[in-house]
């Protein structure tokens, strides 16, 4: 199934209905200060690191997860996290 699901996107990318596109490094950077501020305490992901400093870099005003410490990242930067996880 995932070996399908990989073919899949790959045609997608192939075609041109997906287009890769690197973040800028300015996401990287805010993931370095995220990452040294938060982790120890949180215990947050790279994935989690990379998805909350897009959010940042962007001005986003709210953040939607179901991931609980990604949500914990997200809410210590200030960004509202309107999914409550039980």
């Amino acid at each position: 199934m995932a070996a399908a699901r990989l073919a899949a996107v790959r045609s997608d990318l192939a075609s041109g209905f997906f287009k890769s596109t690197p973040a800028p490094a300015i996401v990287y950077d805010e993931a370095v200060r995220l990452s040294r501020r938060h982790t120890a305490s949180i215990g947050n992901r790279t994935l989690d690191i990379l998805h909350v400093a897009a959010a940042l870099v962007l001005g986003l005003p709210t953040f939607y997860t179901f991931d609980r410490r990604q949500a914990q990242l997200a809410k210590a930067e200030g960004l509202a996290t309107p999914i409550r996880i039980r």
